[in-house]
């Protein structure tokens, strides 16, 4: 419903008046309009239910001046689904704070492109190691994680084959996506993905990389889930 069409009221004689002597030098004025021409719109409850507040809002927000750079204090009109589609207002603070909240669920808190710490758990494909840890970092950049671990595997006791937990989960667990280096034989090698949260790690030709005494680099990229 947009504005209602309002007439004006139009008579024979807008602007004529009549003067009674009453006393001597008083006068009443008495309006003498003659016929009416046009009846008009009758301003009554009637008329301000029949304005629709939602087109109130789009005109004068089209017409409004514009504004280059928000700042918290701001508001803006809000329909709030939650209360019968009620018109309210959202201050520019709490939409930055909304925003924020639902990005950071997205990317890292450091921001696009930034680098995260992590810790990543370092487990074996059989057996168990009796000591090992894992340092990490990784990025996102869209829907593409680049991370990178360092392990350190100070007795492998029973353990063969090294994993070591992603930053996140993965979109599917195919594939080989990054290099690694032993620094206790330098010999280079590959991580793959062996789930969704995990990869593997191990020499180029395919000897395991897991010893005593092994400090294992990898770096790699994946996509999210």
């Amino acid at each position: 419903m947009a504005f209602p069409t309002v007439a004006d009221r139009n008579v024979q004689y807008p602007n004529r008046i009549e003067l009674t002597e009453v006393s001597a030098g008083v006068y009443d004025v008495e309006a003498v309009p003659g016929s009416v021409v046009a009846e008009g719109t009758a301003i009554d409850s009637a008329l301000f239910s029949s304005i629709d507040t939602a087109t109130q809002v789009a005109v004068q927000t089209v017409a409004a001046s514009a504004k280059t750079t928000p700042i918290d204090a701001d508001s803006v009109p809000l329909v709030d689904s939650a209360d019968s589609n009620a018109l309210k207002k959202v201050t520019w603070a709490n939409i930055k704070a909304t925003l924020k909240t639902y990005c950071d669920t997205l990317y890292p808190t450091g921001g696009v492109g930034a680098w995260t710490a992590y810790t990543p758990a370092v487990t074996a494909a059989t057996g168990a190691f009796t000591t090992a840890s894992a340092t990490g970092r990784w990025t996102q950049i869209g829907k593409v994680i680049h991370f990178k671990v360092s392990i350190i595997i100070a007795n492998v006791g029973t353990g063969a084959g090294v994993r070591v937990a992603l930053p996140i989960t993965a979109h599917d667990a195919t594939g080989v996506l990054g290099v690694s280096l032993n620094n206790r034989d330098g010999k280079l090698g590959t991580c793959f993905l062996i789930s969704t949260s995990a990869v593997q790690v191990m020499r180029y030709d395919y000897v395991d990389f897991a010893a005593t005494g092994a400090v294992i680099n990898a770096v790699g990229t994946f996509e999210a889930a």
